[in-house]
């Protein structure tokens, strides 16, 4: 009986597999040499930036930057802030609060170093709402298309937002991610490739590391079609319990700007064609229509997008999330067969008990995990 149940899954599954055609997209040649162009412009004084790059193919995931480019900022009242290049393809102009005004327009214009001109139309700095709260519950998310009775374990955020009439009604928000992470033990013995170095006394200069990730995930919310413009319980990112985020101390850290309704639609349609329920396709792809076109070339699009908004920001904190046990990867030895020999490039550096075992990367030297010894400057004593 059991025999003819998995037969037939197997049937229906090369049914439906058989049903699958590929999608391949048509890719017209010249779509790998349009200019990509991003930039905007906040209420926070500071500097604002902008970045210019090429289309590559699909088969690509490096970015093709473009440089030496005249970049410009110009407002309603023909004031320019010239950008410098501080990096390949990305430029930024330090703006004073003075010329940061909720309701002035502001426009890009950029000069490619092949004689191109890019410009953008002009977009008016829209007012935003204040964000009332950030918050978190405990939650199990059910892990999918997994035969153990299992789930993820972590906190869910969320964020309530209120706006008056004048505010704009489309939210686009962005995370910031900073926590506290710890290593097992002092660095003792290291083996640098080429010869052993003993600490004495044991160097605990690295036991202690912050890291802070800009989350990539887009979050946009819309009160549009709501009768007041606040928005309750919009989910933000989850935190789970795999690695040392929640052990120590977990910042998030909240920008809220406004858009106008043409912005948070192009920002929602790039969201549906870099979808993560699947990727890119799920649907068809399509090229997004941003605010940008090419003088020199009126026919050929730019991609890309220009806009102002008031920015408001939130941090907070989060310390011994209730019921929640951290289940993150913890220090142990790898016996070495060939003794130094058995190490390789990728374990360099290496560091090693008294008996010439390996030690994983949650034992020693916090920096090798990605983050700094260097404290934030927000993080409390």
């Amino acid at each position: 009986m059991n025999r003819n149940k998995y037969i037939l899954i197997l049937i229906i599954f090369a049914l439906f597999s058989a049903c699958i055609k590929t999608y391949e997209p048509e890719i017209v040649p010249n779509d790998f040499s349009n200019y990509v162009v991003s930039g905007r412009v906040t209420s926070e004084e500071g500097f604002q930036y902008v970045s210019v790059s090429k289309t590559t193919p699909l088969n690509t995931i490096k970015v093709d930057p473009v440089s030496d480019c005249i970049v410009t900022i110009i407002d309603e009242n023909s004031n320019t802030f010239h950008c410098e290049e501080y990096e390949t393809g990305k430029y930024r102009v330090w703006m004073n609060k003075s010329s940061l005004k909720i309701g002035t327009s502001y426009m890009l214009d950029v000069e490619t170093n092949d004689g191109e001109r890019l410009v953008s139309d002009y977009m008016e700095m829209q007012s935003v709402g204040e964000i009332e709260s950030v918050y978190y519950e405990r939650k199990n998310i059910p892990r999918v298309f997994s035969v153990l009775p299992d789930s993820t374990k972590g906190i869910q955020f969320y964020i309530d937002l209120h706006g008056d009439k004048l505010d704009s009604k489309f939210y686009k928000i962005e995370l910031t991610e900073t926590w506290e992470y710890h290593v097992e033990q002092p660095m003792k013995i290291m083996y640098d490739g080429i010869q052993v170095h003993n600490y004495i006394p044991p160097d605990s200069s690295r036991m202690v590391c912050w890291r802070t990730i800009n989350i990539s995930n887009l979050y946009l919310f819309s009160t549009e079609y709501l009768s007041n413009n606040e928005y309750k319980k919009a989910p933000l990112t989850f935190v789970n319990n795999k690695t040392q985020r929640l052990k120590y101390l977990y910042s998030l850290y909240i920008k809220q700007f406004a858009l106008a309704k043409e912005v948070y639609t192009y920002w929602e349609q790039l969201q549906k064609n870099n979808s993560q329920n699947g990727g890119l396709y799920v649907s068809q792809p399509f090229k997004i229509q941003g605010n940008i076109c090419n003088l020199n070339k009126p026919e050929q699009s730019v991609l890309g997008m220009f806009y102002a908004s008031e920015l408001v920001t939130k941090r907070i904190f989060i310390k011994d999330v209730e019921n929640l046990e951290i289940d993150a990867p913890k220090c142990a030895t790898v016996m070495l067969k060939w003794g130094l020999y058995s190490i390789t490039k990728n374990d360099l550096p290496a560091y090693l008990t008294p008996t010439y075992s390996l030690l994983t990367l949650p034992c020693v030297d916090c920096l090798r995990m990605g983050g700094t010894t260097n404290k934030p400057d927000f993080w409390p004593n």
